[in-house]
């Protein structure tokens, strides 16, 4: 991910997963409010707009069989 810190949008590149599988990825804020959702894949890379965010702290999830990749 990166910039870090964000000022609108941010750019992820999903690598080290699993090819051919879909992979759930969200936004949380510290209290654990989901605040954006997308399925991604392996070496998928793409933009957020995170204008619409409050300034805050939040965690980036990846779920994966085995659980979340932070």
């Amino acid at each position: 991910m990166y910039p870090n810190p964000v000022n609108e949008i941010i750019t992820i590149k999903a690598s080290g997963l699993i090819c051919g599988r879909d992979y759930k990825m969200d936004i949380v804020d510290l209290s654990g409010k989901v605040w954006y959702a997308q399925t991604i894949q392996a070496k998928m890379s793409f933009e957020i707009p995170l204008e619409a965010l409050p300034s805050g702290i939040y965690i980036f999830r990846i779920h994966t069989k085995k659980g979340f990749s932070y």
